[in-house]
Parts: C-alpha cells; sequence; structure tokens
C-alpha cells in the first residue's frame, strides 16, 4: 500500500469568509444570495473550517503506521480513502464558493494553483529519495524511470495499471509506490471542474444527484471487476474505480453549499446534537476500520473502502460551523481534531504521505533486521522532520509566490550585485548539480531486481514443463502459474543443503515414501523461484504458484481443486509471505480441506517490518498442535534465518543454495507422513 488525497488541498483550509446571512433557512443556492463585500484593504477576511486539518493527520498517521507496522494498524491504508473524501468535499466547495461569488470558475487559475500547491513537493521528494535509494540497495530502482514520470506527469496509478505492476507484490515493493494516490487526485483537479461547469447549470437543489451518481457508477464498477477476478492493482488503483470518495466529498459540498461559509447558527438543538452524533459515530467507525479491515479481504473492495468513505462524510459535515459552533458533540470532537499538534502535522500531512514511503524502504533497506517499535520510531521522527523542512522551505513559498520566482529568490542569495548573465548560468549550473544524481540513478537502475530473476526463472522452468509434458499428461496447466512436473526415469541428484536442513525423512519399511505425483503445492513468489529445486525433489508434482499471492487466494485454488476431483492426498500451503494467515483463515481450510488430505504448512521468512508473517507462522504452529495427524510444519523460517546470503536482495526470494534448504524442508515434512 497507500494517502495524499486531500492534503493536496491543504490550501483550502483557509477560506475567504462570508458576511453572515440573517436567513434561517440553508436551502437557498450560492447564487441566491449576495456575494459579501471585501474589507477595506481588498481582501476578503479569512475563515477557518476547523476540524479537518486534524482528522487529516489522523488519516496520515493510519497510513504511516499501516506500512510500518501493519499488524499494529491492519486497516491503515484506509486513510487515502479518508483523504480522498475530504478533497472531493474541500475542492468542490472552493469551486462552488468561486462561482457563488464571481459567477464564474477561473479554470486556469484553478489549474495553476493546484500544480503549484503540489509539483514542488513531489519533486522534492524524488531529487532527494531516489538517488539515496541508489546508494541503498540497486534492487530499489527497478522501473524506476517509469515510477518518477508517472510521479512527475500525475499518471502514476495508470502507468502502474499498464505495465502490470502490482501495488501488492509486498516481497518487491516499488519505491514510489505510494505516488498512485497523488495521480488520482490530481487527475480528479483536471476534470471535475468541467464536469461541475456543467452541473452548475442544474437547480441548486438537484446538484448532489450528480457526484451522487457518478460515486454509484464508480462503487458498481469496483465491485463487477472484483467479482469478476480482474487484477487487484487494477482495481484499486483505477482513477474511475477509486473515484466514489472523491465523488461522494463532492455531493456533500453540493448539498451544503454555504459550507465554507461562517454561518449563523440557526440549527435547533436536537438536529445539532443529531449530526454531532452522526459525526461520533463516523469517528469512531475510521478508527475501528483502521485497526480490523485488511487489504486482503474480499470485503474491502468495495464494501469497506465505501464504509469509510461514508464515515468520513459523517465527521466533515459536523466541522461545518453550524454544528462546530454549537455547544453539543459536535463541537467536542472538532475541538479533540483542532488539537494543535494534530493541527501542525495536519498541515503538513501532504509531505508526510510523501516522504514516509520512500523513508521507510530506505531504512528497512539498511537496517532490515530492526524491531518494529525501533523502526517505526525512527521512520516516523525522520519523515515528519523531511515534511516540516519541504512545507517550510519548499511548499509554503513556492505556493505564495510561485515556483519561478521563489526560485530566483533562492539563487538571488547567492548571486546578488552579479550582472543577469552571470546569475543565469549560475542558476543553471545549480540545477544540474541537483538533477543530476537522479539521472544518473535512472541510467544505473537494473532491469530487474535480483528476487525478480530468480522468481523469473522459476516461471520459465514451469512454463517449459508444461509445454514438454502436455502430450504425454493432458491438462497440465491447472491455471496460471500451476504445473504438473513429469516423474523423473532416473532419480535426482540430491541437492546440496545447508547443515540446518534437516536430514530426510527415513519412511518405515513398511510404507513407502511419498511421491511428487501424490503432492499438490500451493504457493507463492518463494514457491516460484524454487520450482526447479522441488520438481528435483518430487518428481511429478503439481506446483501452483504465483507473485504476491495471499493465502485467501490459496483457500480460494485449493476449493477449486477439490470441486474438480483434482486436489491431490498430500497438499503444501505456502502462503506466509504476503498476507497474513489468520487462526480463523486456517481453521476455515481445516474446515473445507477433504478429511483425508494431508497438510505441510510452509512458514514464511522476511524483514521485520513484515510483521504478518509472524502472525502467519503462530498460525500455522498452531494448527500442526491442532491436528498433529493431519498438518505438518516446513520450517523456512528456522532454517533460512542464519543464512542470508542465500536469499536475494530483498531478504525474500532464496538463491540456488537456498532453494536447496526450501525443497528439502517441504520434502522432509511430507515424509513424516508416512511414519
Amino acid at each position: 500500500m497507500s494517502q495524499s488525497a486531500s492534503q493536496g488541498a491543504s490550501q483550502s483550509l483557509s477560506v475567504s469568509q462570508s458576511q453572515q446571512s440573517d436567513s434561517p433557512s440553508r436551502s437557498a443556492t450560492p447564487e441566491a444570495t449576495t456575494p459579501p463585500p471585501a474589507s477595506k484593504s481588498g481582501k476578503i477576511p479569512r475563515y477557518q473550517l476547523r476540524g479537518l486539518d486534524g482528522l487529516r493527520a489522523l488519516a496520515a498517521l493510519a497510513v504511516l503506521v499501516y506500512h510500518v507496522a501493519p499488524n499494529w494498524m491492519p486497516g491503515g491504508f484506509m486513510g487515502v480513502d479518508v483523504f480522498f473524501v475530504l478533497s472531493g468535499f474541500l475542492i468542490t466547495a472552493i469551486l462552488a464558493k468561486e462561482k457563488h461569488r464571481t459567477g464564474k470558475i477561473r479554470l486556469g487559475r484553478f489549474w495553476a494553483k493546484r500544480f503549484r500547491r503540489l509539483f514542488p513537493a513531489v519533486t522534492l521528494t524524488v531529487l532527494v529519495t531516489v538517488p539515496l535509494a541508489a546508494l541503498v540497495n540497486r534492487d530499489f530502482l527497478v522501473g524506476i524511470g517509469r515510477q518518477v514520470i508517472g510521479s512527475l506527469t500525475f499518471t502514476y496509478n495508470w502507468l502502474n495499471i499498464f505495465f502490470g505492476q502490482s501495488y501488492f507484490d509486498r516481497a518487491n515493493p516499488q519505491f514510489l509506490s505510494n505516488m498512485w494516490t497523488l495521480a488520482v487526485e490530481q487527475q480528479f483537479y483536471l476534470f471535475w471542474p468541467l464536469i461541475l461547469l456543467l452541473v452548475f447549470r442544474l437547480r441548486g437543489r438537484y446538484r448532489w444527484i450528480v457526484p451522487a451518481a457518478l460515486a454509484g457508477v464508480s462503487v458498481a464498477e469496483m465491485a463487477l471487476m472484483k467479482a469478476g477476478h480482474f487484477d487487484l492493482t487494477r482495481i484499486y488503483e483505477g482513477t474511475d474505480t477509486h473515484a466514489f470518495g472523491l465523488m461522494l466529498g463532492a455531493m456533500l459540498a453540493m448539498m451544503f453549499p454555504m459550507a465554507l461559509e461562517n454561518t449563523p447558527h440557526y440549527l435547533d438543538k436536537s438536529t445539532v446534537k443529531l449530526r454531532g452524533g452522526v459525526a461520533w459515530l463516523g469517528m469512531v467507525g475510521v478508527l475501528v476500520s483502521f485497526l480490523i479491515i485488511r487489504d486482503s479481504d474480499n470485503f474491502t473492495y468495495p464494501w469497506g473502502v465505501l464504509a469509510v468513505s461514508v464515515l468520513t462524510i459523517g465527521i466533515i459535515q459536523a466541522c461545518m460551523e453550524e454544528v462546530s459552533g454549537v455547544s453539543g458533540p459536535g463541537q467536542v470532537l472538532v475541538e479533540l481534531l483542532s488539537w494543535r499538534p494534530l493541527v501542525w502535522l495536519g498541515l503538513r500531512s501532504y509531505s508526510l504521505y510523501l516522504w514516509h514511503w520512500p523513508v521507510f524502504v530506505l531504512v528497512m533497506g539498511m537496517a532490515p533486521r530492526l524491531p518494529q517499535w525501533l523502526s517505526l520510531v525512527i521512520i516516523s521522527i525522520l519523515s515528519v522532520l523531511a515534511a516540516h523542512l519541504s512545507y517550510t522551505f519548499v511548499e509554503n513559498p513556492m505556493r505564495r509566490n510561485g515556483m519561478v520566482k521563489t526560485w530566483q529568490q533562492w539563487m538571488g542569495h547567492f548571486t546578488k550585485g552579479w550582472p543577469l548573465l552571470k546569475r543565469n548560468v549560475f542558476s543553471l549550473l545549480v540545477a544540474v548539480v541537483l538533477v543530476a544524481p537522479l539521472v544518473v540513478a535512472m541510467i544505473v537502475a537494473p532491469a530487474k531486481s535480483s528476487g525478480a530473476a530468480l522468481v523469473e526463472q522459476g516461471q520459465a522452468f514451469l512454463k517449459h514443463q508444461q509445454s514438454s509434458s502436455a502430450p504425454a499428461m493432458p491438462g497440465a496447466e491447472d491455471s496460471q502459474g500451476s504445473a504438473k512436473t513429469p516423474p523423473e526415469k532416473n532419480p535426482p541428484e540430491k541437492p546440496t543443503t545447508s547443515k540446518d536442513s534437516k536430514a530426510s525423512a527415513k519412511p518405515s519399511a513398511s510404507q513407502p515414501p511419498i511421491q511428487g505425483s501424490e503432492v499438490d503445492i500451493i504457493g507463492d513468489s518463494v514457491t516460484l523461484a524454487s520450482a526447479p529445486k522441488l520438481a528435483a525433489k518430487l518428481p511429478g508434482v503439481n506446483i501452483n504458484a504465483e507473485v504476491s499471492r495471499s493465502s485467501a487466494a490459496g483457500l480460494s485454488i485449493m476449493r477449486a481443486m477439490r470441486d474438480q476431483g483434482t486436489l491431490r492426498p498430500y497438499l503444501v500451503f505456502s502462503l506466509a509471505t504476503n498476507s497474513t494467515f489468520r487462526a480463523q483463515d486456517g481453521e476455515q481450510l481445516m474446515k473445507e480441506v477433504p478429511p483425508t488430505t494431508k497438510i505441510v504448512f510452509v512458514t514464511g521468512h522476511g524483514k521485520p517490518s513484515q510483521s504478518w508473517i509472524e502472525i502467519s507462522n503462530q498460525t500455522i504452529y498452531s494448527l500442526a498442535g491442532a491436528y498433529p495427524d493431519r498438518v505438518k510444519v516446513a520450517a523456512w523460517d528456522a532454517a533460512i534465518a542464519g543464512h542470508p546470503e542465500l536469499l536475494a536482495g530483498d531478504s525474500v526470494h532464496p538463491e540456488p543454495g537456498g532453494q536447496d534448504i526450501y525443497a528439502q524442508l517441504i520434502f522432509d515434512a511430507i515424509q513424516q507422513f508416512t511414519k
């Protein structure tokens, strides 16, 4: 995962204050009232909608914790949907307010302000972090040219989808992965004002129907794509499928056209209490969702995302002056969200979101064995510091004065009194020095990571096995990444194994060893990388493996094999690397697998930050204790932990020596059923 959505609209937190209306009704459209007069200085007094900065800060922190310690906050990625709703609401409300006051929307001015708000911070993040990645681990630079272009042109999500990159590949995360949300947001800023020009032609009371309908279409599209088993990255990162949070925020702004006005407090007490109660319900619901919703749950897409978006609407509506300005539960909540540290962090949340992910990748690349709590502390401090410096010295100056003028002011500190030509040459040289490390990093970027190269070798091996065995074995290919390896005529040579690998099990004389033709393996990219060694150790084994596969996907594959009658007597389940294999997931698997099927669970190995692996391993050992006759464990984590040199640069995928250990462990675990 996930995040910048409403942060790009942080400039809009301070909006012009209108003259208070004497009308007790809010049903009138913005155009129905007279625009407020400006002050003597010609400027309209500024009015700040309280509470939104605090909400933004909580969402940003949730995303940060989710990435660094996902077991503590598995639903923290939902912070991006909080941002989307905030952004949709604020941007629509600002444009509606401009239309009310001036009778038109100055699109060029709006787009220039959005670009000036977003682009400098993105550019700074890319210029600093990408060269650092080249120094820490060149594997981080795979695909970095496409990622940089996507980040700077706000097309990251569609480039990611087009090139088939997985947002959910935790073993090989993309260095600028978080930029997808920025792209969605900027695309919204580009197209939504054009749609609004048409929406404003409708009567005020009907305008909210348009964003509501668009939200419904987006939700339906995500649901249909999920039901149709489309690629999850396409479902999650697509602007069309993930736009409903933005549209729901826009709907709220259309329903309350005076939301950004400091209006009189005309609501009766019961309504104020009701709306305040709704806000508290929304706040509690969002916080609970951060703790319980998981990115691997089918419910999440779209229903979990939709639920958080709706709950966020409930919070925002209480931040309006008509509720927050009157004593009641809504005012209490807004006061809490207006706590100064939260406001301070909320103002910097856009930068915090931009920096936290590359900082996380860099820190874990330099110190992969850091305890989770310590990595969270270090990454949080570094990210907040970087965000503050970016906000103070780059974002604010360029937002207020413009990018060109700010750059000229910076250069002016060093070239005061110089001739114009000399100043221009100096500015050009400084720009080249700043950009050169990024260009070098993009040039030296490898075509694929060391781990990906190993996985591709395994994929090529399985593909070759599928094609070579097809004439003699119809239906050898069960699904993507699945192949039945033909039995070998001669016994394979014994692979080299680590001294930590268990000795081969010795089956009793009365029971022959279990053959590969009796075994199914459902696995992920670690299994893919080890496919040649598995086929050599267990000739005839059926290997069904795919990159970034979750345990939930593995359960679905088992069901399909069971229903088709192709499930073999022994099942190897090696899916602890990419997602949390919870106790309830394990019990569900044990209930659904045929009682005669014996299962070998393979423990996962990864970095301490991949905390879901530890949880999955605990589940595996618990199942082995609860079902000793049906479950055995291949302790991959214990066997490889002392040999990091046998792993690729991602500390996940095994090199050939590690593959020997992996295959031997699975073989030994299977043979335990003969004892």
